[in-house]
């Protein structure tokens, strides 16, 4: 029984880390760790981020007429660039994809 209840718990936890990955967008132009500078699906909706996408997010979109800039390391696992993506000499950004992991856009 005891091992039911913990595997139970188990996938509990998974769900609840995969509905905290999502797919975020600027919101507007700033510094990529401001949460005021992104946005989040939730379903159909795009919403005001509670805080800057990290490593767990699945797409990140910067869009056209949008500037962020990145001053630390960052590692994601996709990014679709439209409008500015600004990495400082103090920052760096890894996509665990690849080249795959980046698209640019016009």
């Amino acid at each position: 029984m005891r091992q039911v209840i913990l595997l139970g718990s188990f996938f509990c936890f998974a769900l609840f880390s995969v509905s905290a990955q999502g797919v975020f967008r600027s919101a507007m132009s700033g510094n990529w760790t401001d949460p005021a500078s992104w946005e989040q699906k939730s379903g159909d909706s795009w919403l005001s981020a509670q805080a800057a996408p990290d490593e767990s997010a699945d797409t990140i979109i910067v869009e056209k007429d949008h500037r962020i800039i990145v001053l630390d390391v960052r590692r994601q696992k996709g990014m679709i660039v439209r409008g500015v993506l600004v990495i400082v000499a103090t920052g760096e950004l890894n996509t665990s994809q690849g080249n795959n992991g980046l698209r640019v856009e016009t």
